[in-house]
């Protein structure tokens, strides 16, 4: 079953959570101190509550799953290793460790997943749902199969804030009507590096499919795919690998560096 837990307080004992089992911090704030210790291989989750976890968490790493579908959850400097997959619907997941961290995958459907720390996600980041954003000083890295595929029928975005770095070391896609926002001139110096050997797939129906002050640096091969004209805005966009435009409009509106190649093919054009 599920104990939640839905008041304030302070943890410096032990939770244990078994295999189908689910421990629910529903409302309130929590502090699991430094003596603190969740374990188990079932689910942690944080629905509603703000949660401090500074002790012991390796109900995190040898759990189902990590879900935060409201409230905070921010894992301190205890944490360390391989997490389970993690997934967040509205919230923040805030990782704020002090070693690297991974995870085989990670769903954001809505709310926040960021900090401090590096996680790596070695298999699927899908963000999927409503608007979504990558918050904090943290890198991610990406190796396996990405999709900014978001469920407002209006265009929605996935946003990169307070100065976040994403290497893509693997294939990401932009698709829907979707955009890829790289932050404005107040919310830090956010940079997506698509990296050597990695494919950027633009997909998507959205006139600005990279938009923002950030920074986008290429140095593996970007597709513009999708038809009609498309633009990447505002952004600083340099180019060292190599960019691909079989079809439509791929319009450059930025400041950049170019050391690499475009391909245009015929019919399509490319557009400074």
């Amino acid at each position: 079953g599920t104990l939640r837990i839905a008041g304030n307080g302070t943890d410096s004992g032990l939770y244990q959570v078994s295999t189908g089992a689910a421990l629910d911090f529903f409302s309130g704030t929590r502090t699991l101190a430094t003596a603190s210790s969740v374990s188990g291989t079932g689910t942690l989750s944080v629905s509603g509550a703000t949660v401090n976890a500074d002790g012991s968490l390796s109900l995190a790493n040898n759990g189902a799953l990590v879900s935060v579908s409201g409230g905070n959850l921010t894992l301190g400097t205890l944490v360390s290793g391989t997490l389970a997959p993690l997934a967040v619907s509205s919230g923040a997941l805030v990782l704020n460790t002090t070693s690297p961290l991974s995870t085989p995958s990670v769903s954001l459907s809505g709310g926040s997943l960021g900090g401090s720390s590096t996680l790596t996600v070695t298999g699927p980041f899908d963000a999927t749902g409503g608007y979504a954003t990558l918050s904090g000083s943290g890198t991610l890295i990406t190796q396996g199969t990405s999709t900014v595929n978001l469920a407002n029928s209006q265009g929605a975005y996935l946003g990169l804030t307070g100065g976040m770095t994403w290497i893509n070391r693997g294939q990401l896609t932009i698709a829907g009507d979707d955009y890829l926002w790289l932050g404005s001139s107040y919310s830090g110096n956010n940079t997506l590096i698509n990296d050597s050997g990695s494919t950027l797939n633009l997909s998507s129906s959205s006139p600005n499919p990279i938009y923002g002050s950030g920074t986008l640096n290429n140095l593996g091969l970007i597709n513009q795919s999708a038809s009609g004209s498309h633009s990447i805005s505002f952004a600083t966009f340099n180019n060292s690998g190599t960019v691909q435009i079989p079809t439509g409009t791929l319009r450059i509106a930025g400041n950049g560096t170019d050391s690499g190649l475009y391909q245009v093919s015929t019919g399509a054009a490319l557009d400074f």
